[in-house]
């Protein structure tokens, strides 16, 4: 709908298409995100199989998301975006510059600091509770 609007109002993307359109998916995701204003949750999954020889790798995994999620959510919303354009959708540094209407510099400037913060976090929660 907003692209249709973006047309009718002349305002539509100038360079990429794919671009502008996950700018505005990640506008509205962070929109909807900011009205739950992070209320926990966790996903329940009912379907580990009886006979996966992989059950212990997949809770495993599953409690590393949860973790790195947790950590994540205590970014600023401009890092937790750069953090999930790159990591979720792979999508380059130049593309995430222009969904976000930012230089492909400051989005590297980002990304390191939303590195060097989780790194930090995870350090002194380590420290604190002894790994």
């Amino acid at each position: 709908m907003r692209l249709l609007s973006a047309v009718q109002e002349r305002s539509a993307p100038d360079r990429t298409l794919r671009g502008w359109l996950f700018g505005v998916a990640s506008r509205v995701v962070s929109a909807y995100y900011r009205q739950k204003y992070r209320v926990e949750e966790t996903e329940l999954t009912n379907t580990l199989p009886a006979r996966n020889p992989n059950v212990d790798t997949d809770i495993h995994n599953q409690l590393v998301g949860e973790y790195l999620r947790a950590h994540i959510q205590k970014l600023t919303p401009e890092q937790q975006e750069v953090v999930a354009l790159r990591y979720s959708y792979d999508i380059p540094f130049r593309e995430v510059g222009e969904m976000m209407g930012k230089s492909e510099a400051a989005v590297k400037m980002l990304h390191i600091r939303a590195m060097k913060a989780l790194a930090q976090q995870i350090g002194q929660e380590i420290n604190t509770h002894g790994g």
